[in-house]
C-alpha cells in the first residue's frame, strides 16, 4: 500500500504540473489540495504564505494571472523523493523542477524567463487519496532567458517585485516568506 501511495503521489504531482501549465488552477486546487484541512498552506517562492483553504483558493485561483496570448508556464519535475509514513496517512515529498515561463501583458511583448526551483510538499490522505497539505515552492533561480543566473543574482532583479511582494492582482499573504533562499554566488546552497 505504501508503494502504491508513493506512485499515486508522483502522479498527483504530475497532475499538478499539467493542470498548472494549462492554467486550470481551479481544477488543480479541487483535485490536488487537502481542502478539508484548516491547516492547509501554500508558499510560492518569495511571495509569502497563504494559510487555510479560503486563503489558498484566493491566492491560487482568484489571484492567478488570467490566461492571455503569449503567456506560458511549464515546470517539469525531476529527482522525486517520496516517503510515506508507516501508518500510510501522511507523506513527505520533494522534487527538483527546471522550468520556463513567458510573462505577457496587454500591449507588452512576451518576456521569456528560466524559472528553476524545488518543491517541498507534505501530503495527507483524504477519503483514501493523498492530497497536498503544506505545499512549498523554493526558488533556485529565475532569470530572463538571455541573462545568466549569476548576473541576475548580483545585479538588479529582473522581476518587478521584491521578496515579500506579490504580483499585481494577487492578494496579500497570511504571513511572510519562511524559507526561500535562491541562488547567490556569496552563499552556499
Amino acid at each position: 500500500e505504501r508503494l502504491e501511495d508513493a506512485w499515486a503521489i508522483e502522479n498527483l504531482m504530475s497532475r499538478h504540473e499539467y493542470l498548472h501549465a494549462a492554467n486550470r488552477n481551479d481544477e488543480e486546487l479541487k483535485t490536488c489540495f487537502a481542502l478539508t484541512r484548516p491547516d492547509l498552506s501554500f508558499e510560492p517562492e518569495d511571495w509569502g504564505v497563504w494559510e487555510g483553504p479560503d486563503a489558498v483558493r484566493t491566492c491560487y485561483v482568484e489571484g492567478a494571472p488570467p490566461p492571455i496570448p503569449g503567456m506560458l508556464t511549464e515546470h517539469a519535475t525531476t529527482t522525486g523523493l517520496v516517503e510515506v509514513a508507516g501508518d500510510g496517512l501522511t507523506a513527505k515529498a520533494v522534487w527538483i523542477s527546471p522550468g520556463h515561463e513567458t510573462f505577457a501583458g496587454p500591449g507588452l511583448p512576451p518576456a521569456p524567463f528560466w524559472s528553476w526551483g524545488r518543491y517541498g510538499v507534505d501530503l495527507v490522505k483524504e477519503d483514501g487519496t493523498c492530497k497536498f497539505w503544506p505545499f512549498q515552492i523554493y526558488t533556485t533561480f529565475r532569470t530572463p532567458f538571455a541573462t545568466s543566473w549569476v548576473d541576475n543574482a548580483v545585479g538588479p532583479r529582473a522581476i518587478a517585485f521584491e521578496e515579500g511582494e506579490t504580483p499585481p492582482g494577487m492578494p496579500s499573504p497570511t504571513r511572510p516568506v519562511t524559507q526561500n533562499a535562491p541562488y547567490h554566488p556569496d552563499r552556499a546552497p
